[in-house]
């Protein structure tokens, strides 16, 4: 592991009881929208198969979509259609909590 990847991995651990208390004022439908975009999953995202996979309706994840959006935790964009602003927390996302 090179320098710049090494402190990387030690700021997403110091910052971690920053991000857990930053996340906890979401819904867990926002969450999992949230962990779902870290992981590359951008579009499909009303699609029957990923609702049925977190268990969530179309109408939901439109309005967690909009919220986030609204928080600043991910924007919209034409392709692909959402990420995450702070590349900080997807890493963590990516690192605790990949799909």
């Amino acid at each position: 592991m090179d320098c710049v990847t090494a402190c990387w991995h030690k700021l997403i651990q110091e910052e971690k009881l920053e991000m857990i208390t930053e996340l906890s004022g979401l819904s867990t439908g926002q969450k999992k929208i949230l962990i779902a975009i870290a992981n590359g999953r951008n579009t499909g995202l009303t699609g029957k198969q990923f609702l049925a996979n977190i268990d969530m309706t179309g109408s939901s994840v439109s309005e967690a979509l909009k919220v986030l959006e609204q928080k600043d935790y991910i924007e919209r964009l034409a392709n692909p259609p959402f990420r995450l602003v702070d590349p900080l927390m997807k890493s963590a996302l990516i690192t605790y909590f990949d799909q």
